[in-house]
């Protein structure tokens, strides 16, 4: 992992782009010996069972535990929405005047329905007055470190995927805020970013690897490099993949299918 300097010229997509002379070659064999392994592994804890449910694993790679209620965690929920809307426009080129207004109009037009909409209505005067604060200062840590995106890039946003394992008895679940590149290179330039309104930790390390295992599994073209920004504190991690990463990012996988595969 490497800790960058935003405060140097190199923007986040500067950093996430690289020199590419100096991309490596792909190597596309090396998916379906991740997959092979990835599925041997999951017999052996099986035993050949299949599951009534699959055991469905996201990125967090949580083990089971006490959910966070709505109630307490909604405003935080909402910050981290609504500044991963002021990135969506962001990458459209949108032409700001108020970052958390403008996020607020994108998202409600998508999302006028469900559990944090309903939290946003219940919030006081003084409590929207807050988060817009709140997501205005992340906004301005993002806006000022991100860089220009460039149409030519292959932008995609909120990327959601998945992938079927062991017959669909476990299913592999993730969600990308930010993908630049093309898999259909001969030379890795696939570029894999999220933001995060939360100061960075060792879980953001498995997280940033279980992005790149899903996308190596669902291209069979290990990306580039992965990404974060913290919003919170300006700190920005950037890991190029390599085959050991992946393979760490297996032993995750394997880890969290023994400890649940029996509880859930």
């Amino acid at each position: 992992m490497q800790a960058v300097d935003l405060q140097t010229p190199a923007s986040v997509l500067r950093v996430l782009r690289g020199d590419p002379a100096t991309r490596p070659t792909v190597d596309r064999a090396l998916a379906g010996g991740l997959r092979a392994w990835l599925e041997d592994g999951i017999y052996d804890v099986s035993k050949g069972e299949t599951r009534e449910r699959p055991l469905i694993l996201r990125s967090n790679l949580e083990t089971p535990r006490e959910l966070v209620s709505i109630e307490s965690s909604s405003t935080a929920q909402l910050r981290g929405v609504l500044v991963s809307y002021v990135l969506r426009l962001a990458c459209a080129q949108f032409n700001f005047d108020d970052p958390y207004r403008d996020a607020l109009s994108a998202w409600r037009a998508e999302e006028s329905s469900g559990t944090l909409a309903t939290a946003y209505e219940q919030l006081g005067a003084d409590e929207r007055a807050r988060l817009g604060a709140d997501v205005n200062a992340h906004a301005s840590t993002l806006l000022g470190h991100l860089g220009a995106v460039q149409p030519q890039w292959n932008v995609r946003i909120h990327q959601q995927t998945s992938q079927r394992l062991s017959g669909g008895n476990v299913l592999l679940r993730d969600v990308v805020d930010l993908r630049l590149g093309s898999s259909a290179t001969t030379r890795a330039s696939v570029a894999l970013f999220d933001i995060t309104t939360s100061p960075l930790s060792a879980r953001m390390e498995s997280t940033l690897r279980f992005h790149a295992l899903v996308e190596t599994l669902r291209t069979n073209t290990p990306p580039l490099r992965v990404a974060t920004l913290s919003s919170a504190t300006g700190e920005f991690w950037n890991i190029d993949v390599t085959p050991d990463l992946l393979v760490l990012a297996l032993d995750d996988v394997l880890d969290v299918v023994e400890q649940r595969w029996t509880l859930s």
